[in-house]
């Protein structure tokens, strides 16, 4: 089951961290935030609450550092009952994040360079891009995602596990890639994708668009390719609203919405054209596309072209993921976990897992990913309930 979302409880705070993290310039510029930063009462701790429950708490410390915005560090000696200054909070941030994306970097080359030795040159996904140029430095990832073609996945696994990888103790029960590997006091865990998207991913941005054209990269010895800019922006809002259903169970996702901003406001004129005409293949992968550029606009000033109006259908879908995300987390909780289980005992998904797809054998297969379940969270069964 997938991390949750927290409550966004003030509306105001979610503004007030939209504008830190703008894309386009703020009305009334860096001075109008100052003001709003160091009003009374001063809005900090929910300002860096709120990032950090949502993993943007990085791209925050970078933005306010960027603009000047950091405030002082108070004088004297702090009290054991008082908080931590803000300053020396977000600094104590940066470093942790700095230190685990090294670990995951040291990682991802060692994973890079036994795959080259296998005469496997992996495709970079998601975070692991950022990895290897190390741009944005902000962004926060949880794991390494390498795309392998299907016939590579044995001997790409076999080459990892050559250099200490082993299997993570509680794998996931994804399809499209192998179970995860970790090694030895690892930040992270490798995935081994055959496919660069679940099946509902899959359907509407396969794996062989993605990979048409994918430059090859070398950096200290070491080769692997990355898609295109405009396939990386549609691979995560594939990823996010579709694979993993934020459009139907109206998610605010606001890591993967700002990282959608960042890299589409770094697009220019031709890859607009471009992310226009690939977007418009399929009406999911532009409808969803649309409902983030249009929470994009909203959130951190994405400034899409003129020539790209958003429709109201766009706008109608962000303005009901933020209401979703203002109910409370019982409500949302419980409306995710039941569309979560409705859609892992799907027809669908069970044959794609089990190759069953009707009668005794589609249930036989049902029961048997019950007790696979029961199984992978006897251990904290409660927890994942409650996210």
């Amino acid at each position: 089951m997938q991390r949750f979302p927290p409550t966004i409880r003030d509306p105001a705070i979610l503004a007030l961290l939209g504008d830190c993290l703008a894309t386009a310039p703020v009305p009334g510029g860096p001075a109008r935030l100052r003001a709003r930063l160091f009003s009374a009462p001063a809005p900090w701790q929910d300002l860096i609450d709120l990032a950090d429950s949502h993993g943007l708490l990085p791209a925050l410390a970078a933005a306010l550092g960027g603009q000047g915005l950091v405030p002082p560090v108070p004088r004297g000696t702090p009290g054991a009952g008082d908080r931590i200054p803000v300053a020396e909070r977000l600094r104590r941030a940066e470093a942790a994040h700095r230190n685990r994306t090294a670990g995951l970097k040291y990682q991802l080359d060692r994973a890079v360079a036994a795959l080259n030795g296998a005469n496997i040159v992996p495709l970079l996904l998601k975070g692991a891009a950022a990895l290897w140029d190390g741009a944005p430095a902000w962004r926060v990832m949880r794991d390494i995602d390498l795309l392998v073609e299907p016939a590579e996945i044995e001997r790409a696994t076999a080459a990892l596990r050559a250099i200490g990888f082993r299997a993570d103790p509680a794998p996931g029960l994804a399809e499209h890639h192998a179970p995860p590997l970790r090694a030895a006091d690892a930040p992270g865990a490798v995935e081994l994708h055959h496919q660069a998207l679940a099946a509902a991913g899959e359907a509407v941005l396969p794996t062989s668009a993605l990979r048409r054209d994918a430059p090859t990269l070398e950096r200290d010895g070491l080769r692997a390719m990355r898609l295109r800019p405009v396939r990386h922006l549609l691979h995560g809002v594939a990823n996010h609203q579709i694979s993993d259903r934020g459009l139907a169970r109206r998610l605010l996702d606001l890591k993967g919405l700002y990282e959608f901003a960042a890299a589409a406001a770094a697009l220019d004129p031709p890859a607009w054209t471009e992310l226009r005409r690939e977007a418009a293949a399929h009406p999911l992968l532009r409808r969803a596309v649309e409902a983030w550029l249009a929470g994009a606009a909203d959130l951190f000033r994405l400034a899409p072209p003129d020539d790209w109006p958003l429709p109201a259908p766009a706008i109608a879908d962000h303005r009901a993921a933020m209401a979703m995300a203002r109910r409370s987390y019982g409500y949302r909780r419980a409306r995710f976990l039941v569309d979560e289980l409705a859609v892992a005992y799907s027809r669908e998904k069970i044959a794609a897992r089990y190759g069953a797809e009707r009668g005794s054998a589609l249930w036989a297969a049902r029961v048997r990913h019950t007790l696979r379940l029961l199984r992978k969270y006897r251990a904290g069964l409660p927890d994942r309930l409650r996210g």
